[in-house]
């Protein structure tokens, strides 16, 4: 699995042959300027390294983008998952109302909700399978959160969902977690 300091290495990378501060890659190592320095960044051990004396002419590379673009949609990737009662819960519950208003809520299907926090980190917040007073976080990693988003190409849940969520600062959430009839 790929873990989210190699995928950040990888959008490193991305941007720089993006931009036109790319210089070479073999699959492992790749070399770029960043902010006028020289780097070699190694996928296969997840370091960065400066290497002042590299010579190479920095250029835009569209296949580097294209083949590690397709790479990050097929890798493997994996979420964390733990139950949250308490204030945890309620940063959970409060997260999602934020993400209403911001309209970043991407689908919700009455048993839970899937959405983006501000970084861009796909949250699935199910309300309903737990206990009462627990709700079920799954939190996907950076790459699972690009694939999961690349996925909904933008979808949205509607807008009556949107204001049911935030009415009352997530006073129909906070029911649903503690099972209480409406």
């Amino acid at each position: 699995m790929l873990s989210d300091k190699a995928y950040d290495l990888f959008t490193r990378v991305i941007s720089a042959a993006i931009e036109g501060r790319y210089y070479f890659g073999n699959g492992a190592l790749w070399y770029i300027n960043e902010g006028g320095k020289k780097l070699v960044i190694d996928t296969v051990n997840n370091t960065v390294q400066e290497i002042p004396g590299y010579e190479g002419t920095m250029h835009s590379d569209n296949n580097v983008v294209s083949n590690l673009r397709e790479f990050l949609r097929t890798a493997q990737t994996e979420s964390h998952e733990a139950t949250h009662t308490g204030s945890s819960m309620q940063y959970f519950i409060d997260l999602l109302v934020q993400a209403a208003r911001a309209n970043r809520v991407l689908f919700g299907n009455g048993a839970y909700y899937v959405f983006t926090k501000e970084d861009g980190t796909v949250i699935w917040l199910n309300y309903v399978s737990g206990n009462r007073g627990e709700v079920q976080i799954s939190t996907m990693s950076k790459l699972g959160s690009m694939q999961y988003r690349e996925m909904m190409q933008g979808a949205r849940i509607s807008e009556y969902s949107r204001q049911w969520i935030m009415e009352h600062d997530g006073i129909n959430i906070t029911k649903c977690v503690y099972k209480i009839a409406s």
